[in-house]
Parts: C-alpha cells; sequence; structure tokens
C-alpha cells in the first residue's frame, strides 16, 4: 500500500473513530428507543428525523455534515447503550433509505461520512436492515469508502444468511470478495477475512451455524485462491492477512462443522500459502517490513497447520510445523524455505488428505522471486 493511501486510511479511520457527540439539541425521544414496538406514526417520526439529517449531511457545510454524522450515530443508542430491537429495526430501515439521497457523484466526503454512519449503526442494530446500503458501499470506486463498507458488512452478513431469500438476492460472500480483490487494500482485505470469519473470534460468538458456513465458505475460499496466484507472482500486499483465514478454518467452532471436501480446501490452501510464503520470505531483503510481514503469514499459517496435525495425530506434522512457527524476521530464510518444502509430503500421508497437490512454483515478479541461498535472516 503506497503512502499516500496509507496516509488517507489513516485519516479515514481516525474520522470514524472520532467524538460522537450529538451536533444539535433535537434527539428522537428516549421512549421510541426503549420501546418493544412501534406503530406507523412512530416510524415516521424516526423516517423524517434521519431523511433530515441526511439532507444535512449532503449539503456544503463541512461542520453540517459532520455533525449530521455524529447525530445518526449516536441516535441509534439509548444514553449509550444499544437501543431496543423495534427502534433499530426501524432505525436502520429508514438509515437505508435516506441512504438513496446520497448521489452517485457526491464528493468524496459526503459518502464516506455515509459509509461511517452505515457501519455505525450496522454494528449496534444487528439486523439486515442496511445491507442495500452496505452493498453499495462495498462498490465505490474510493478505498476509504470501500473500508467502512467492509466494515459494516461484518455486522450485516450473518442476519443476511439468515434470511435464504435475501440472501440469495445480494450474495454478500460474493460482493466482499470482489470488493477486496477489486481494491487490493490491505485494511479492506483484513475486514474481508474478519466478516467472512463469522464473528468466531469474537468472545460472544457462541455457535456458529452450518448454514452460514455453506453459504460463505465458498467466497472464502475464492478469496484464498486468489491469493495464492498473487503469492505465485510476487508479494502481495498485507500478507500476514491470511492468517485470520488459516485460524478460522481450524478454530474449534468451524473445523468440526466442515464436510471432509471442505476440510481438504482449507488444508490445501494451508499448504500453498506456507509454501509460497517461504518462497518469497527466503527471497526478501534482510529485515525488511516485507520480510517482516512475510515471516508473520508463515507463523500463523504453520499454527494453523499444527491444529490439524494434532487433530489427524500425526506427529511429523506437529513437530514440523511446529518449528515454522517460530519463522521472524531474523530466520534463516533458506531454512525455513526448505522446511515448508516439507509440508505437502507429510499432508499426503495423512489419509484425509490424500487429495491436496503440490503447491504451486514462485515465479519471479516485482520485489521478489524465487528462493535464493542468501534470502533473509542470511
Amino acid at each position: 500500500m503506497n503512502r499516500h493511501l496509507g496516509a488517507l486510511l489513516g485519516f479515514v479511520l481516525a474520522l470514524g473513530m472520532g467524538s460522537w457527540a450529538t451536533a444539535q439539541s433535537a434527539d428522537l425521544p428516549d421512549n421510541l428507543k426503549s420501546s418493544t414496538s412501534l406503530g406507523p406514526a412512530e416510524i415516521q417520526t424516526i423516517d423524517a428525523f434521519v431523511k433530515g439529517q441526511m439532507q444535512r449531511m449532503v449539503g456544503s457545510d463541512a461542520a453540517a455534515q459532520a455533525g449530521a454524522r455524529d447525530t445518526l450515530i449516536n441516535q441509534a443508542t439509548l444514553r449509550g447503550k444499544p437501543s431496543e430491537a423495534a427502534y433499530l429495526d426501524a432505525y436502520a430501515a429508514a438509515l437505508d433509505q435516506a441512504n438513496q439521497q446520497v448521489p452517485a457523484d457526491a464528493p468524496l466526503r459526503v459518502r464516506l461520512n455515509a459509509a461511517i454512519v452505515t457501519a455505525r449503526v450496522a454494528e449496534m442494530a444487528s439486523n439486515s436492515r442496511l445491507v442495500d446500503s452496505v452493498l453499495r458501499w462495498l462498490d465505490d470506486k474510493e478505498t476509504p469508502v470501500v473500508l467502512w463498507g467492509m466494515k459494516g458488512a461484518k455486522f450485516v452478513l450473518t442476519p443476511v444468511l439468515d434470511n435464504e431469500p435475501l440472501a440469495q438476492r445480494v450474495n454478500l460472500p460474493e460482493a466482499i470478495v470482489k470488493a477486496a480483490d477489486r481494491t487490493q487494500s490491505g485494511p479492506v482485505l483484513q475486514d474481508a477475512y474478519a466478516a467472512l470469519s463469522l464473528g468466531v473470534f469474537n468472545p460472544n460468538t457462541s455457535n456458529i451455524k452450518a448454514s452460514w458456513l455453506n453459504q460463505t465458505l465458498p467466497s472464502l475460499f475464492e478469496l484464498l485462491a486468489d491469493r495464492v496466484k498473487q503469492y505465485a507472482a510476487g508479494v502481495p500486499v498485507d500478507p500476514q492477512a491470511e492468517n485470520q483465514a488459516t485460524a478460522m478454518l481450524v478454530h474449534p467452532q468451524i473445523w468440526p462443522k466442515l464436510s471432509a471436501p471442505q476440510q481438504v480446501q482449507a488444508v490445501q490452501a494451508m499448504s500453498d500459502l506456507i509454501s509460497l510464503g517461504a518462497a518469497r520470505f527466503a527471497a526478501a531483503a534482510n529485515n525488511t517490513p516485507e520480510a517482516e510481514t512475510l515471516a508473520a503469514m508463515v507463523q500463523g499459517t504453520a499454527k494453523a497447520l499444527w491444529v490439524v496435525g494434532t487433530r489427524t495425530k500425526s506427529t511429523e506434522l506437529v513437530e514440523l510445523s511446529s518449528r515454522l512457527s517460530k519463522t521472524d524476521v531474523r530466520s534463516s530464510g533458506k531454512e525455513v524455505a526448505e522446511m515448508a518444502e516439507q509440508v505437502y509430503p507429510l499432508l499426503v500421508e495423512i489419509a484425509e488428505f490424500k487429495g491436496v497437490t503440490a503447491p504451486p512454483k514462485p515465479g519471479a515478479a516485482g520485489s521478489a522471486s524465487a528462493p535464493t541461498a542468501g534470502g533473509a535472516g542470511q
């Protein structure tokens, strides 16, 4: 990621995580926010309020835009805590409609503010009402807007997956992968993996439904396959982002729910990633940021393979992956690459993984090439 884009994304994240202080005194009444059911009149009140704030946000006054953004975020809460589900359902629905007021050619600041509000309200609402807004921001031409669209996707994905007709209409997992592929942005990729991991790393997530996995795994494997191709061609952005995916696949809430073919696909991705990642690490310049992120990817993938080895009682894979999991920027690139080359032969000795194929060979491209004797850590 270039410096300009990195600085812009840093500003964007700071903008979205700044003060949420309400910029005006007129708030929606607490009795609406605490109500367990709303009638047409109450819903109309919410619609009018949200529409009015959106009109301020699409205007030309920067201070008014920021105030409207903060107000729309704040009004999803009741004294700092999430409001009742009935209110949040109506509020998110009103916001989804109001986002249509944002012209396609609106300035970046306007679209970005709308995407930030969408993500923040989606986080509190935990429903599917904002999915069309999320899809719009995922398809935006500017990476900062896509980033906040991806943050919103994390919170609407599982409610969408629970609604089969809606899930089929929008195909949110596919949209997540397309946005990550199109932007080639490290932060967007990280949030894409976070969304597709279905909240499994959240301590409050008690059950990952098999139906969720069946709808998201094809997209997750598609994203991993695309990343493998990028490693074969060179060093992609943010190599350590893959650690989210590999850790998710071997998670106790996930691995037992995978079918036998899905477990093979998961192990295939790990085999390809560690082989190519180690080769790129060996070719990287000593103690560089690139070598550091590649080492982190090898380390994370090795930890996932350690879990696979433990579950399949492969002492050889456990021992090898344990050694690889200690890879850091000071490690010998040659030794790391040689160890990684032993992973695939061990995997195909395990009955469940005889269908795993040999990892692709790295080609010379960009800042990385096939491993040499004088790689990282030499």
